[in-house]
């Protein structure tokens, strides 16, 4: 009877302090994604690099603050060429895409799975070559 007793306390116990992590808001063991802000501004991304680690989950709140759409595009430096030559079937709506109307605010989650080189950028004709992008180290 004792180590019922016993079991039923370390049960409630374990109970609160899931509860209390819960209310408090304490890590579980599951990571919390990172937030990164980007803006566009002047068909320019603010910043204009950024670094993050291998493994990292980014959820990015991207700001369009000018009065025309972009885009914002994760990839490879061969992905970027690939999108800038344009396909009328994308829709830019894979892991890592998404598209910005103007004048406001696109959430986008992404999971840096490895180290190397990526890069942000918009793809709406003329911006990329304007400059439109940014470098992202993934280390």
């Amino acid at each position: 009877m004792r180590v019922t007793n016993v079991s039923r306390a370390l049960r409630r116990a374990a109970l609160l302090l899931a509860c209390a992590a819960a209310f408090a808001g304490c890590s579980t063991g599951e990571a919390t994604p990172k937030t990164i802000e980007v803006r566009m501004h002047y068909s320019k991304y603010l910043p204009a690099s950024l670094e993050v680690a291998a493994g990292t989950s980014v959820e990015f709140v991207v700001v369009n603050e000018d009065p025309i759409a972009h885009e914002f595009i994760i990839g490879t430096e061969a992905e970027q060429l690939e999108h800038e030559k344009g396909s009328l079937d994308d829709d830019h709506t894979g892991p890592g895409e998404a598209s910005v109307p103007a004048e406001s605010t696109v959430r986008l989650s992404f999971t840096f799975a490895k180290a190397g080189p990526l890069f942000y950028a918009c793809h709406v004709p003329g911006h990329y070559r304007y400059g439109m992008k940014g470098s992202l180290k993934v280390i």
